[in-house]
């Protein structure tokens, strides 16, 4: 009986997931609420429940995401993507992970919760390597972007011409 439940449950999600539904049909929660559950929330979280609760769930969600483990998670995460699609070696672990609260490129303090200018980024330091052990760094956005395709040549150029530009002002 309960396998068959269950069944009708996944069916009734993966139904509401094709018909781009935001609720479909589930069984009762664990309070005893009707079976209105949310497709993408939560997995699953009973309508009710997440209304009821939803300023707790949403301040649980928003520390988790502030959180140096999450932010290092999600860098581990998309590095591991990008060595995927790109071919490059990745050994590195969430150990490997250090978020320091400055930039050690510009001194000026990370934003945790910005993914460009002061947001920051892993860098790989050479970048003929992978993501492996030593050669990862946490920067700010800004400047693993004016990093990524300039060699330092160029970067000693762009530096000329803007001490260049400064005599003239």
């Amino acid at each position: 009986m309960v396998r068959k439940r269950k069944a009708e449950h996944e069916a009734s999600r993966d139904l509401a997931i094709a018909r781009g539904d935001e609720i479909y049909a589930g069984s009762r929660c664990r309070r005893g609420h009707d079976g209105r559950r949310y497709v993408q929330k939560l997995n699953g979280i009973c309508v009710t429940c997440y209304q009821e609760n939803q300023d707790i769930i949403m301040a649980r969600y928003r520390a988790r995401k502030a959180s140096p483990k999450f932010r290092a998670e999600k860098l581990l995460h998309r590095a591991k993507k990008r060595a995927s699609e790109n071919g490059r070696e990745f050994t590195i672990t969430i150990n490997d992970i250090i978020i320091p609260t400055h930039c050690p490129i510009t001194g000026r303090p990370l934003d945790i919760h910005s993914q460009e200018g002061e947001g920051f980024s892993l860098d790989r330091i050479d970048n003929s390597k992978g993501y492996v052990p030593g050669n990862v760094a946490v920067i700010s956005h800004r400047m693993n972007t004016l990093k990524c395709s300039a060699t330092v040549e160029e970067v000693e150029r762009l530096l000329d011409y803007m001490r260049m530009a400064e005599l003239l002002t």
